[in-house]
């Protein structure tokens, strides 16, 4: 077990500099005490001081990581592995805390673009009994992995349906090109600018609204839209959900970078979701700010409500809005 936990910490970045330095400094340093446990004990008590989580658990082939809200498979040898977590402590902090707090009474939530599982284990674990959780993860690769949190986090009492399918504005086939240097979490329809060489796979695509007429649902809670820049062909497949009686609260990124190779901007995205009722917050820090002319482009995720009901969810968000 020694032995297993140490092959573990060893591919941290953070070991790896230790095991460099030290070695420089003594070369027969690591030969005499790499097999002893006061080394041992002195990589752990680095991990410690050096990653931030509530719990870690080694297993003979697994780490996890327990958020206090969810626990997620962790690569400690892998930089993007839970996107950086634990080396920062949060992701997206405000963003997450929001979103549980709405989706702990919601009955139902869609995750569109789900990546390794972040919001949807997060989510899963507090949703009422009774509820229904719709995540859609196309890039094979990526949706083991979500597959495998959500298996983590399972709760008998909500319904999770992972689907492995685009959602786009119309039916068909899309090509997904997935950068060999970040991985399965920075695919898109579109070839980003990211550099070095991609793979491509294809997938077969289908429209929000299609999808919840053949499910047979007639309202969305909470809406998660990251899909490295085709957010309008989301939105443009989802008008009439977007339009319902009860609309849903929408967390949605949209950045420059990723958007443009589209033939899109941000405002266009975010214009779009007000013309149909939505008021619309940008996450700034740690903060929720009103959209405005001037703020539009000052973040890159946000948050849009019921123009209706704009005002008791103004409430909610107190604590984290500022005007």
């Amino acid at each position: 077990m020694l032995i297993r936990m140490k092959s573990i910490v060893k591919k941290i970045p953070a070991v790896q500099w230790m095991y460099r330095q030290l070695t420089k400094a003594n070369p027969l340093s690591l030969y005499l005490y790499s097999m002893k446990p006061v080394l041992a004990r002195g990589i752990i008590s680095l991990l410690r001081k050096t990653v931030h989580f509530e719990a870690l658990t080694i297993t003979s082939s697994d780490c996890i990581v327990d958020t206090g809200t969810a626990k997620f498979y962790w690569e400690p040898g892998n930089a993007y592995s839970m996107l950086g977590y634990p080396f920062r402590g949060d992701f997206e902090k405000t963003e997450t805390d929001i979103t549980v707090k709405i989706a702990s009474s919601a009955r139902c939530v869609v995750d569109v673009g789900g990546n390794f599982g972040w919001f949807a284990c997060q989510w899963q674990a507090v949703m009422p009994a009774g509820s229904q959780l719709h995540v859609f993860e196309p890039v094979p690769a990526e949706r083991s992995r979500l597959q495998k949190n959500l298996a983590l986090n399972t709760r008998n009492d909500v319904t999770t349906i992972v689907n492995d399918v685009c959602l786009s504005e119309a039916p068909g086939e899309v090509q997904l090109h997935i950068p060999k240097k970040l991985g399965a979490a920075f695919a898109s329809m579109s070839e980003q600018s990211y550099g070095g060489e991609f793979e491509v796979v294809t997938a077969r695509s289908t429209t929000l609204d299609d999808y919840c007429k053949n499910r047979q649902l007639d309202h969305i809670d909470l809406l998660k839209i990251d899909v490295e820049g085709a957010e309008l062909l989301v939105l443009r497949g989802a008008r009439t959900i977007l339009q319902a009686a009860a609309k849903p609260v929408i967390l949605i990124e949209s950045q420059a970078s990723t958007i443009e190779t589209f033939g899109s901007t941000v405002p266009e995205v975010l214009n779009f979701i007000k013309s149909l009722g939505y008021r619309g917050f940008v996450f700034q820090k740690d903060r929720l700010q009103e959209l405005t002319d001037r703020n539009i482009e000052t973040g890159y995720n946000y948050l849009f409500v019921d123009e209706q009901k704009a005002g008791s969810i103004r409430s909610f968000l107190e604590k984290k809005l500022t005007v």
